[in-house]
């Protein structure tokens, strides 16, 4: 009986964004090491793969850490979104102060207390895809020093029987 270590469709992720972060990284874990495993290691102690292989495996590293930074970007690009709108409900809250308005001033504290929240739980999962990135960067540099090490095919001697 064989089992798929890699599930077809993933499982619903939790909202707690370290948790999320978590089952994620397993997954990721899981699906890598079903694929990388296979080619980097054997019995002997020979790579067992080739290097084409190898360099493909290191492909599919580079474009997950190019997601990795992507989304990291996308995150880092919503937390300044939420932070400016932190800024905005804190003077418009201000102003109606100033203007007597306090039922007004309160509505805008609140939603200032909801970006302010919002911000926050963006940037831990910022930090936590930050760590994630230089997870993957740091197993792409060492796939990446197996890949340059491992010897290249042996190339045929030039044929010297069809000069001219």
């Amino acid at each position: 009986m064989s089992i798929d270590p890699v599930p077809d469709q993933p499982p619903s992720l939790p909202r707690d964004p370290v948790e999320r972060f978590r089952a994620v990284a397993a997954l990721w874990d899981q699906q890598l090491a079903a694929e990388a495993g296979p080619y980097l290691r054997a019995s002997n102690g020979a790579p067992a793969a080739t290097a084409e292989e190898r360099e493909r495996l290191l492909a599919r590293l580079e474009r997950d850490l190019r997601a990795l930074r992507s989304e990291g970007d996308r995150l880092r690009m919503q937390v300044e979104r939420e932070l400016a709108e932190v800024r905005q409900w804190k003077n418009r809250a201000e102003v109606a102060v100033l203007e007597g308005r306090d039922e007004l001033a309160c509505q805008a504290l609140v939603r200032h207390g909801e970006h302010h929240e919002h911000a926050r739980a963006l940037a831990a999962e910022l930090r936590i895809m930050e760590v994630a990135t230089a997870e993957c960067e740091s197993v792409a540099a060492s796939l990446g020093r197996i890949v340059s090490a491992s010897p290249a095919a042996p190339v045929p001697p030039p044929d010297t029987s069809a000069r001219t």
